[in-house]
C-alpha cells in the first residue's frame, strides 16, 4: 500500500468537500458551559452533606477536564478563534488542572503535526529502535507505557500523562533554541503559578477537595488522555511520507461518555485540517470511509485500549511493535484478507520481511 503525504488527501478531498473546513467560535459556548458545570460541581464537593456523596462529582469532574483539554488542543490550532490574545487567555484557563502551559503544549504539539512518526523531531513518537538504543531515558520511559504489566508501569498509569508525558514536553520546550527566553519564562511562571494555586486551594478547601476535587478527577482524567493520546498513533503503521491515514487512528465513542472527547476522534481528519475545530469534520470522515476505506483507520476507544495493552511500543520496522520486556513481536494495526481493519497480534518468530533483529 503506497502512503501518501497529507497533501494528496487535502487536494482530493478539497474537490469533494462542499465548503472548506473552518473554524468554531460556537466553541466557546461549550467551554464556558464546561466551566460552569466544572466550578459547580467542585462547590458540591466541598458542601455535599458526606464525603460518599462529594465522591459522586469525580467522574463527571474528570471527564469536564478531558473536555477541557480537548478545547485546549482546538483553541491552540486556532481552530476556535483566530485571535492570539483570545486563544491564549482560554488555553490558560483550560489547562490549569491538566499540568499545561499554552505556548510550551503548542509549540512541541506542533512539531509532532510537522514531524509526525519521526523520531526525536516528534516528542509523540521516540520510540523507534535506534532511538531505544541510543537514549536511556526512552529505555526507561517505554518500561512504564502501556503494553508493559510489571506493578511499577500499572501503578503510574493514572499519573502517566500529568507527571510524565506533559512534563517532558515542558522539559523539551524549555530546552529549544528556538523559542526565546522571555517565552520560557513565561511559561515557567504560569507552571508554577498553576502548582501554587492548585496547592493553595487544597489547603484552603481542605482534605475532600484534595481528594474528591482533585486527586482523584485528575488521576482519571490523566489515564482517559493517556489511552487517548497514545492511542492515536502508538499502534498505527510509521511511513516517511507521514501519511496520516496509515499513521493515525480515529476513534469511535461510546455516548453515554463519549461527549466529553468534543469530537476528537476524528484525529486522523484533523492532521488533515488542523486548523479546523474537530466537530466540523464530520464530511471529511464520511468521506474517508468512502474513499479510502482500505487505509482509513477507525476503531472503538475501547479497541484501542487493548491493542496499545497487548502490543509493544518500540518500533523495530515501519509495521511491527517490539515489546523488549518480553522480546516478543506484533504487527501494527492491518486489514486481512476481506479488507477488515484488525488490531495488533503477536509475529511468529521471524517477524516479517525487513524487520531488524532487536538486541536487547
Amino acid at each position: 500500500m503506497k502512503p501518501h503525504a497529507p497533501q494528496h488527501y487535502r487536494r482530493a478531498l478539497g474537490a469533494l468537500l462542499p465548503e472548506a473546513p473552518r473554524r468554531d467560535p460556537w466553541r466557546l459556548l461549550q467551554f464556558w458551559a464546561l466551566v460552569a458545570a466544572f466550578v459547580a460541581l467542585q462547590l458540591w464537593v466541598y458542601s455535599a452533606p458526606s464525603w460518599p456523596l462529594a465522591a459522586l462529582a469525580s467522574p463527571v469532574l474528570a471527564l469536564i477536564l478531558v473536555a477541557l483539554f480537548m478545547l485546549l488542543h482546538e483553541l491552540m490550532h486556532y481552530a476556535i478563534v483566530g485571535s492570539r490574545p483570545l486563544a491564549w487567555v482560554h488555553g490558560f484557563i483550560a489547562g490549569f488542572y491538566a499540568g499545561l502551559t499554552p505556548d510550551s503544549w503548542k509549540h512541541e504539539h506542533d512539531a509532532h503535526h510537522t514531524w509526525l512518526g519521526q523520531a526525536i523531531d516528534d516528542p509523540d513518537a521516540v520510540y523507534d529502535l535506534e532511538t531505544y538504543r541510543a537514549h536511556g531515558g526512552v529505555r526507561k520511559g517505554v518500561v512504564l507505557l502501556p503494553g508493559n504489566h510489571s506493578p511499577l508501569s500499572v501503578a503510574t498509569r493514572p499519573f502517566w500523562w500529568m507527571a510524565v508525558h506533559a512534563q517532558l514536553l515542558f522539559a523539551r520546550y524549555l530546552q529549544q533554541p528556538n523559542v526565546s527566553r522571555g517565552k520560557k519564562a513565561l511559561a515557567v511562571a504560569v507552571w508554577v503559578f498553576d502548582v501554587t494555586a492548585q496547592l493553595a486551594l487544597m489547603a484552603w478547601l481542605g482534605a475532600r477537595y484534595a481528594v474528591w476535587g482533585f486527586l482523584v478527577p485528575v488521576c482519571l482524567h490523566n489515564l482517559v488522555l493517556m489511552y487517548f493520546l497514545l492511542g492515536t498513533h502508538l499502534t498505527s503503521r510509521r511511513t516517511a511520507e507521514r501519511d496520516p491515514l496509515l499513521g493515525s487512528l480515529s476513534m469511535t465513542f461510546n455516548p453515554l461518555w463519549g461527549w466529553a472527547f468534543m469530537d476528537s476522534g476524528r484525529h486522523t481528519e484533523h492532521h488533515l485540517f488542523p486548523q479546523t475545530s474537530h466537530r466540523k469534520l464530520r464530511e471529511v470522515t464520511r468521506l474517508l470511509r468512502e474513499r479510502w476505506a482500505d487505509r482509513f483507520q477507525e476503531v472503538p476507544f475501547a479497541a484501542s485500549i487493548r491493542a496499545l495493552e497487548t502490543s509493544g511500543r518500540v518500533y523495530v520496522a515501519d509495521d511491527v511493535l517490539w515489546d523488549p520486556a518480553r522480546d516478543r513481536r506484533f504487527s501494527t494495526w492491518d486489514r486481512d484478507g476481506a479488507g477488515r481493519l484488525v488490531p495488533p497480534s503477536e509475529l511468529g518468530a521471524t517477524g516479517e520481511a525487513g524487520a531488524t533483529e532487536p538486541q536487547s
